[in-house]
C-alpha cells in the first residue's frame, strides 16, 4: 500500500495556482459585496461624487479592488520581511489616513 503523503500534493505547481486564485478571487468579490457596492449606494457618497454613471462606477470598482489587490501584498511582504511589530508600525499610520481625512471632512 503506497503512503499518503499530504504535504507532497499541496506543494504542487497546480495546486499552489489554483490555491492562490481562487483565493485571490473569493477575496475580492466578499470585497466589492462587503465594502465596494454598499459605498456606491451611499447617498453622502453619490451626493459628493455627483450621481456616477455606469463607467464611472466600474472604473471605482476597478481601483478599490486593485488597492485591495496591492494593500494585500504589500502588508503580507512586509510583516514577513520585518515582523508583526514592525507591520504595525508601517501600516497603521498609513491606514488611518483615509479615516482621519473622513473625520475632519465630517466635522466641516
Amino acid at each position: 500500500m503506497p503512503s499518503c503523503r499530504a504535504n507532497a500534493t499541496l506543494l504542487k505547481p497546480i495546486c499552489l495556482l489554483t490555491s492562490l486564485f481562487f483565493g485571490i478571487g473569493g477575496f475580492l468579490y466578499g470585497y466589492d459585496l462587503g465594502i465596494i457596492t454598499p459605498t456606491l449606494a451611499l447617498k453622502s457618497f453619490l451626493g459628493y461624487s455627483g450621481q456616477p454613471d455606469a463607467a464611472t462606477r466600474g472604473a471605482i470598482v476597478s481601483v478599490c479592488q486593485a488597492g485591495a489587490w496591492f494593500g494585500s501584498a504589500s502588508v503580507g511582504i512586509t510583516s514577513e520581511r520585518f515582523g508583526a511589530i514592525a507591520f504595525g508600525c508601517i501600516w497603521g499610520p498609513l491606514f488611518s489616513l483615509p479615516r482621519l481625512q473622513r473625520l475632519r471632512n465630517e466635522r466641516k
